[in-house]
């Protein structure tokens, strides 16, 4: 339960359902994987497992673009794609 003096700043739990934008890739380097979550405070971050592991992003729209823009970068580099099913993450 939130207070109510609390004024609206903090959101009720959960934000909401875990979101299922998620990339992960298999290449000579290993395994990259980056995932579009939503933090306690209702902001947007692409979480990645390489580099700088955590980036804001304005919103969900945006950061599907991102995705998809690291997806073709990891492609480029000769990464393979992994399904997310046979990954184990949403089975």
């Amino acid at each position: 339960m939130i207070d109510p003096a609390d004024d609206g700043i903090t959101l009720p739990l959960p934000v909401t359902a875990p979101c299922p934008h998620s990339v992960r890739y298999a290449g000579d380097d290993g395994m990259f994987t980056a995932h579009l979550i939503q933090d306690l405070m209702g902001d947007w971050f692409i979480m990645r497992s390489w580099g700088q592991a955590r980036r804001l992003v304005a919103s969900v729209d945006e950061g599907i673009v991102e995705l998809a823009r690291i997806s073709r970068t990891l492609e480029k580099k000769g990464c393979r794609p992994i399904p997310l099913l046979q990954s184990g993450l949403f089975a």
